[in-house]
């Protein structure tokens, strides 16, 4: 049995110079969708793209996050700073009231954001953390 050699190909837009897919697999696997234009190797579509001039890989213009993306990070912030609420956090009852006023405020934020309102979107500030006495810093 001959073992088939593997083949790494990146889709691109010979238009634009973005990346699509990457695709991997058996040369006889991946002949089919060889018919779109593509380039040699592995390529992020988020960091790089081809120069259509040049035709070298050069870094992609920064792009606005994506709503799911705006979503994750708004997740995660959620989490990391839930403990400033709890019954037995180390913090000042005003700094727990800023800080719950802020993760509500946090979880509504983007309620009316739509996918064309990305780019300029900023989360809320956070608030100080502010011990209660004998509270851990």
């Amino acid at each position: 049995m001959s073992a088939s050699a593997i083949r790494t190909v990146t889709l691109v837009n010979l238009e634009t110079g973005a990346f699509g897919p990457v695709i991997s697999g058996a040369e006889a696997d991946i002949a089919p969708m060889l018919s779109a234009p593509y380039i040699d190797g592995a390529f992020d579509a988020m960091t790089q793209r081809l120069d259509i001039e040049t035709g070298e890989i050069v870094a992609a213009a920064p792009r606005a996050p994506l709503l799911h993306e705006l979503r994750q990070q708004r997740n995660e912030m959620l989490d990391a700073w839930r403990w400033t609420v709890m019954p037995d956090s180390p913090l000042s009852e005003s700094s727990k009231a800023a800080w719950l006023a802020w993760l509500r405020a946090l979880q509504a934020v983007l309620q009316d954001v739509t996918p064309e309102q990305t780019a300029g979107f900023a989360f809320p500030d956070q608030p100080a953390l502010i011990y209660a006495e004998g509270g851990a810093e």
